[in-house]
């Protein structure tokens, strides 16, 4: 039995990728791993306590705020002894053959691959984000995709305010990427895994070792039992679900247009910078059909999977992956889905769901129109969707390709 130390900046659940995190977590101490997460400390409740997996923390250095402590944070994106500090402790004690990094945001510094290094700890680290090759780590600003910043000209993200349109925030980013590139940080790394073909063409496009890279798609469960979770209250008797963060990039101010336009009922579940403005769209014009009910836990979303008609995935930048496309198949629900990044790999057209232009309302309204006339595709499309997730996406199917990896690092 080896240790597998796993690293994510937090804990807690944010988004998909910390969703998959946990997951990742639990399948490999199923398997009879060793597993050791090393995270930020949680500011909220205290996680489930969980045997199979031995949890570490390390004190964040970013839940200060003010001038001085905008200064000291920028600092310690770069560098952050303590944290090295306590990485080195962490592998003497847990003794790690193989670490798993996966999103480490600003809250961990890339140095981290020079400590794994030099204790002779294997690494291998999953591509859920842009990080290494674009300063805001989306490939989008501006309301498009965008890939100026490509052979490292990262003045592009100070000139178009990349990230949240801050001058200063622009500047700090671009500093940052420059200085990976510099440090050559990516050669300490054994294996990026990309959950996509599309993620990791652009990955080499942008001239990483395209050796490097294996496409390893992410995985997700069937439901254990048949029967349907309860019924949230209040529910209309059908209606799409989206699930996800609220921001730009993942198109949600299209498709509140294209909702509000279809007066079909679609329940928002996520929280993000833009929700604020989301919701004060649909009460100017009166888009009563639009519900937000915030971030929500896995047992809750599958209950609001299990009863909805299908489920939205209106992405404008290149998805990596889209997880919420497996959550939807494992309750035998078709998705609408943009053409792009990912998603085509993960949504059959015209078989699991449909895929509609990127950003195009009256396409994405035209597709989510088909599904609602014909209450029989949905039944045919959602089936199929639970087919590929049992042969494509299983969990064992992931743990053993995983498993060959592990044992060809190890070599």
């Amino acid at each position: 039995m080896q240790t597998i130390l796993s690293i994510n900046a937090t804990a807690e659940i944010h988004g998909g990728a910390d969703r998959f995190f946990h997951a990742l977590n639990a399948l490999q101490a199923s398997h009879g791993e060793r597993v050791v997460t090393l995270t930020a400390r949680p500011r909220n409740a205290p996680l489930p306590d969980d045997p199979s997996i031995r949890r570490r923390y390390f004190e964040s250095a970013f839940d200060k705020t003010g001038p001085v402590a905008s200064l000291w944070n920028a600092a310690h994106i770069f560098k952050n002894a303590g944290f090295s500090r306590t990485l080195a402790d962490v592998i003497a004690s847990e003794k790690p053959a193989i670490a798993h990094v996966h999103n480490i945001y600003h809250r961990i510094p890339y140095d981290l691959v020079k400590v794994l290094k030099s204790r002779k700890v294997r690494i291998v680290w999953w591509l859920h984000d842009y990080k290494w090759i674009c300063p805001n780590h989306q490939l989008f600003t501006s309301d498009e995709v965008c890939t100026r910043c490509k052979d490292g000209r990262y003045g592009h993200a100070v000139c178009h305010r990349c990230q949240n349109g801050s001058l200063a925030q622009s500047l700090i980013i671009a500093a940052f990427s420059r200085f990976i590139r510099w440090r050559g940080y990516s050669a300490f790394v054994d294996a990026f895994i990309a959950p996509s073909q599309a993620c990791a063409r652009m990955f080499a496009d942008f001239g990483f070792q395209a050796s490097k890279i294996r496409v390893l798609p992410h995985f997700n469960y069937l439901p254990e039992s048949s029967a349907a979770p309860e019924r949230p209250a209040d529910l209309p008797d059908r209606y799409a679900v989206y699930v996800g963060r609220l921001e730009r990039n993942k198109g949600i101010l299209p498709m509140i247009e294209a909702f509000g336009s279809l007066k079909y009922p679609l329940i928002i579940a996520g929280k993000g910078n833009l929700e604020d403005a989301a919701r004060r769209i649909c009460t100017e014009k009166g888009y009563a059909n639009i519900r937000f009910i915030g971030h929500q836990g896995t047992h809750a979303l599958n209950a609001y999977y299990a009863h909805c008609a299908f489920s939205v995935v209106p992405s404008l930048w290149h998805e990596i992956f889209g997880l919420s496309v497996l959550e939807s198949y494992a309750h035998g629900k078709p998705v609408v889905a943009s053409r792009i990044g990912a998603l085509p790999e993960t949504v059959e057209d015209g078989k699991s769901g449909l895929l509609c232009t990127a950003g195009d309302v009256a396409d994405l309204v035209d597709k989510c129109r088909r599904i609602i006339d014909a209450p029989a595709v949905l039944k045919t499309m959602g089936d199929h969707g639970r087919a590929l997730l049992a042969c494509r996406f299983s969990a064992e199917g992931y743990w053993e390709r995983l498993a060959a990896l592990h044992n060809e690092l190890m070599r």
